[in-house]
């Protein structure tokens, strides 16, 4: 859709804004090509496999797949006009909308087609394929590449999952050497948490407490409580002292980090200063699992280890739907990382619980792509900064309203801002926090609905829904329902450019003051 003219602007702000616009178009060019490229290897793999394709099956599935790559191949070249476009002419508001409608239209083909891509290129192929046959194989696209009781069972792995996850350790984990690390797609992020404690409980099972962080994710908090009971040692994740004393006095079997969180007060723990502690420290074997959701590829803690001999175990996860996914929003999955002789178990408790992600899933995802995943949390940290900045300031300016302050990590006002400002990503969503007595339900969602209704006359693209890593700004009143956590309002912005994220912060602005 068209965003409305701008009738006036910063000639610098315009700039920033096409330079954003054309990265945004080079990170659509590449999910294109991406998609592309699996569609090109299919059709070959499709004419490999010919004799054993029904013949009607063949020929219709050769042109949908064909049919398909025209299609990429136009929004191909339409990208790269408009990228010309952008690189070449002088900047104006024509053509910064003419940028934008391009990135919106091609964002919107993609979400629709990508997992139409997944489905297509694995049609032919069988969840259950043969390694040997008489007359015809009943492998599909993957025919001679299928071994008897290794990968002949897809709910056990799959080619396709394989190759996903050897690009994600290879664009996305920092390693000197990586041939001990083993990634591990899932069905969602909830199946990789359950898959890891599951394989905990049943392989390593132990009397000694257990440490969570108390602002861990609230559905896996849940879970571990109903699981460990008593035995469940809670820690502020903001006072890393009193972190290690526990530690020290409890000496925890397994603790459970989310190295940024999303819970009221956005805590965030400083985990290289508690992996250096536990890895010097700790005598006995101990599981450290972490939740990096929210921070991704910006958290490495592989380095911390490096030339240290420890009885510290580190198992990472997250969820695939926010970042990996270039804001499309289309395929839950999550993944698992882990070394050494973990890696193998872990391996077989997704196996035995059914958690790994589906072949058509997995060819739905983005191939895993490092500089464009640090472009787009770059992108987040600034409109994030930006945005949180400035509502801050006009909090601390105004008098007779109701919000206490705004909550993100990367403000000098966050609990843990002395420990996290060197961290070069904060997250890409804040908290608008209210006043004792304005904290009720009530208050939050006809605040939210003020801030729609104020976005809607100003023509502003701002949505209320959950999640976060998505391109356009969202509102939110988390935690509902989720004793007993509570609920408080986060806005997650979108990749917005330069000019786009200025109309965010004034409809954010003019909503802060007008709400009552």
């Amino acid at each position: 859709m068209t965003m409305s003219p701008i009738k006036s602007m910063d000639h610098r702000l315009l700039r920033e804004a096409i330079a954003d616009t054309y990265n945004d178009l080079e990170e659509v060019l590449y999910l294109t090509r991406d998609c592309m490229g699996k569609l090109r290897t299919f059709i070959g793999d499709l004419r490999r496999v010919k004799t054993h394709i029904d013949p009607l099956v063949y020929q219709e599935t050769l042109i949908a797949s064909q049919q398909y790559t025209d299609l990429y191949f136009q929004q191909e070249t339409n990208i790269i006009h408009t990228m010309n476009d952008l690189g070449e002419l002088a900047p104006s508001e024509t053509l910064l909308v003419m940028g934008e409608d391009t990135v919106c239209q091609s964002r919107n083909f993609l979400r629709s087609y990508q997992e139409r891509t997944g489905a297509l290129v694995t049609s032919t192929d069988w969840q259950s394929p043969s390694y040997a046959h008489a007359m015809r194989s009943q492998a599909g696209r993957q025919t001679n590449t299928i071994y008897a009781t290794i990968n002949d069972y897809k709910r056990d792995q799959s080619w396709d999952t394989y190759y996903w996850e050897h690009a994600f350790l290879k664009e996305y984990i920092d390693a000197i050497i990586k041939f001990p690390i083993r990634p591990l797609a899932t069905s969602s992020g909830m199946s990789a948490f359950t898959t890891i404690v599951n394989y905990l409980t049943m392989e390593h099972a132990s009397t000694r407490p257990v440490c969570i962080g108390s602002s861990i994710y609230y559905e896996n908090k849940l879970l571990l409580q109903s699981l460990f009971g008593d035995r469940i040692v809670q820690v502020d994740e903001s006072d890393t002292d009193h972190i290690i004393s526990v530690i020290k006095t409890h000496n925890p079997c397994f603790i459970f980090f989310d190295s940024m969180t999303n819970a009221p007060g956005l805590p965030v723990p400083d985990m290289t200063a508690i992996i250096r502690f536990l890895v010097g420290y700790v005598k006995q074997d101990t599981f450290l699992v972490v939740d990096n959701t929210c921070l991704s590829a910006m958290f490495q803690p592989l380095p911390l280890f490096y030339g240290r001999l420890t009885k510290l175990r580190l198992i990472v996860f997250e969820s695939l739907l926010k970042y990996h996914q270039f804001g499309m929003d289309r395929v839950p999955g999550g993944v698992i990382w882990a070394t050494g002789g973990d890696t193998g178990k872990l391996f077989d408790y997704r196996d035995h619980l059914g958690t790994i992600l589906p072949d058509a899933l997995v060819q739905s995802l983005p191939t895993p792509n490092r500089k464009l995943l640090t472009a787009r949390l770059a992108r987040y940290e600034r409109n994030a900064s930006l945005i949180a900045s400035r509502l801050e300031e006009w909090i601390d300016t105004h008098v007779n309203h109701p919000y206490t302050k705004i909550v993100y990590p990367g403000l000098p006002n966050h609990s843990m801002h002395k420990e996290n400002k060197s961290l070069p990503y904060h997250g890409c969503y804040f908290i608008v926090e209210f006043k004792k007595k304005k904290q009720t339900v009530a208050t939050y969602k006809r605040f939210i609905s003020f801030v729609l209704q104020t976005a809607k006359r100003q023509r502003v693209d701002i949505v209320a829904g959950t999640s976060f890593g998505l391109n356009s700004t969202r509102i939110y009143l988390t935690a509902l329902r989720s004793r007993p956590t509570i609920p408080f309002v986060r806005i997650a912005v979108g990749t917005e450019h330069r000019i786009a994220i200025e109309k965010v912060l004034a409809v954010l602005i003019s909503s802060l003051s007008h709400f009552k």
